[in-house]
């Protein structure tokens, strides 16, 4: 899984065309977990 830091937007955005947009912001916040803890 490969996350690309946007600097405009501060948005993680993640490298998964086929997946709906409600699923990347599910998962932008999981992963967003994952590495503050």
């Amino acid at each position: 899984m490969f996350l690309i830091l946007n600097n405009r937007n501060n948005i993680f955005q993640v490298t998964f065309p086929t997946l709906p947009t409600p699923n990347l912001v599910q998962l932008h916040y999981f992963c967003l977990d994952l590495i503050q803890h």
